[in-house]
């Protein structure tokens, strides 16, 4: 039968070891200290698997509150293209279209008005206008009146544009840009750097920071 009071003296000198009881010196740990241990081992145990459940539940909170954050963002990203796409539904693609078609033809038309003030032999508005008038100075003012009032409404077209978010590009006198120009012709210029807009065959647009047109420009070539 165990003694009592062996136990308590046995327990009252392992409290006092700064450290783990040594073993007996057969290699075996009395009955005593390897309950002790295990009690302790337990009680560790317990705290580490508290420590655990703990994080784990910290962890379900944060990715619940991260999970409800993306849900927000992704809310707002859908109502601002919403939004963007509500505030353009007036502009449509056919119409802005139709606008740079009239900018196309009233640009070909000013051309065509400055080479007959240059040429003026094999100008069609010098024979309608001088079939029975002879006064070269009148004919050269209505060439000039009809010039100057397609200039104004080109730029009148232009200010409409803008109102859309539409904008021309620039091209005389930049270098070529494949993202926004298309190479139609080349020209062989030694004075001028390789690679630079020599002239501008068509006009091209930027519609909100996206090209809407290629502008078709002549580009020099160093051979």
């Amino acid at each position: 039968m165990i003694d009592k009071q062996q136990i308590i003296n046995q327990f009252q000198q392992y409290m006092e070891q700064p450290s783990r009881p040594p073993l007996s010196t057969d290699g075996r740990i009395d009955l005593f200290s390897f309950y002790s241990e295990l009690i302790a081992l337990k009680n560790e145990i317990k705290i580490e698997s508290r420590l655990v459940r703990q994080g784990v539940d910290t962890f379900q909170d944060t990715a619940a509150l991260v999970r409800q954050n993306n849900q927000k963002i992704d809310f707002l990203i859908e109502k601002e293209t919403a939004r963007k796409q509500d505030s353009h539904g007036d502009k449509p693609q056919p119409l802005l279209q139709g606008i740079i078609a009239i900018y196309d033809r009233v640009q070909a038309s000013l051309g065509s008005i400055k080479r007959s003030g240059e040429k003026e032999k094999t100008s069609l508005l010098k024979l309608i206008f001088t079939g029975r008038n002879n006064n070269n100075n009148n004919n050269d003012q209505t060439i000039a009146a009809i010039y100057e009032g397609q200039k104004m409404l080109l730029i009148r077209i232009l200010e409409l544009l803008k109102g859309c978010a539409v904008h021309r590009i620039d091209t005389i006198g930049r270098r070529f840009n494949p993202e926004s120009m298309r190479a139609v012709a080349t020209d062989s210029i030694s004075g001028l750097e390789d690679g630079m807009v020599t002239a501008e065959i068509r006009s091209g647009f930027i519609h909100e920071n996206t090209v809407f047109r290629l502008a078709d420009v002549r580009v020099n070539r160093i051979r």
